[in-house]
């Protein structure tokens, strides 16, 4: 008999039913009990676990599946009880909790009864670890969930292919790390991969010096392609809703766009946004403005190299981002461009 590696999580059995609904939530506060309808989970409770729930994903995603199918078919995941109790007033019929998708028995417990489970994390996250969590959760909690996971890919690249610089076990690596261990589960899997950047990061990672200085302070120009994560959420909550895949499945996601470069957004940027926008190709000015800001928010003083250095394979592999038609196929309409998503939120832009 073949034997599993330590390392390994176990394969998922079925044969233990699921157990008693959770009296008690990560932060000590009391699980409301669902009660029983018609359609519903497993546990005739929520249908549909969402970590993330607060985010710019998870947020659009929720709405969407709250749209179609009602609020009360949502379990919805945060990391603080604040975060938590906007949920619930936002969403009133939903499940709200504060869930540590790296705690296994919190993870358990919002996993009873879900059909399926919508993941993404943020940058710098032990993928690995998480995916090893999440599968040993569901077994525990004697479910078999379709997980929607989002992805961040290089398409067609390999671990054994990533630069030194990258192989550790976070980012690209443990993005690669976590499919193949979920794959081999035997789950139903859907892996939405964004290989490119979300627009509203020009609201985010890159907003100081385009609000401040105008200009587009990103190093190593190259095309990318681009998603609004409105989009990303409305076409994961269509894959969540629908049936789950035979066989794990890995979806590529954009707006349909060939590749952007930064000179090039910077252009439209100055079109769009009626005054001048300047493109700055440096790593010097990049690590000084933004890697405080990167040390800050994940600990880790190496953050500002590690987006260098992923940036860098970026260009060299820059042939590979291109507009596919993976996004609009899921959400039935053309997917949000850059130009208009530009437009739409002029004023933050501008700041």
């Amino acid at each position: 008999m073949a034997r599993r590696r330590r390392d390994e999580p176990a394969a998922l059995h079925l044969r233990r039913p699921p157990r008693p609904y959770p009296r008690r939530q990560a932060d000590g506060r009391p699980y409301l009990r669902p009660r029983a309808r018609r359609r519903g989970g497993v546990s005739g409770g929520p249908r549909f676990l969402v970590f993330g729930a607060s985010g710019h994903i998870g947020g659009p995603l929720a709405a969407a599946l709250a749209r179609v199918h009602g609020a009360a078919s949502l379990r919805l995941a945060s990391s603080s009880a604040a975060k938590r109790d906007a949920l619930g007033e936002r969403f009133p019929g939903a499940e709200a909790a504060v869930v540590d998708y790296l705690d296994q028995a919190a993870t358990e417990a919002a996993l009873a009864g879900v059909e399926a489970v919508f993941v993404v994390t943020p940058d710098f996250f032990p993928e690995r670890r998480g995916a090893e969590v999440l599968l040993a959760a569901a077994e525990a909690a004697g479910v078999r969930p379709h997980v929607v996971r989002v992805q961040a890919e290089v398409p067609g690249m390999t671990a054994d292919r990533l630069p030194p610089e990258l192989s550790g076990p976070v980012g690209r690596r443990g993005h690669l790390e976590a499919r193949a261990l979920i794959e081999r589960s035997g789950l139903p899997a859907t892996f939405l991969n964004v290989f490119g950047y979300y627009m509203d990061d020009l609201l985010i990672h890159f907003a100081g010096p385009l609000r401040d200085e105008r200009t587009l302070l990103v190093p190593y120009d190259r095309p990318m392609c681009w998603i609004d994560p409105r989009d990303l959420g409305e076409a994961a909550a269509r894959v969540m809703a629908g049936p789950p895949p035979a066989a794990p499945r890995l979806l590529h996601l954009n707006s349909g766009e060939d590749g952007v470069s930064f000179s090039a957004l910077a252009a439209m940027l100055s079109e769009e946004l009626g005054t001048p926008i300047r493109h700055v190709d440096d790593p010097d000015a990049f690590g000084r403005a933004v890697g405080p800001m990167l040390t800050a928010m994940t600990g880790d003083p190496r953050a500002a190299d590690y987006l260098l250095a992923d940036w860098r394979m970026e260009r060299d592999h820059a042939a590979l981002y291109r507009g596919i038609g993976d996004l609009a196929a899921l959400l039935g309409r053309e997917p949000v461009a850059l130009r208009p998503w530009i437009a739409e939120h002029r004023a933050r832009l501008l700041g």
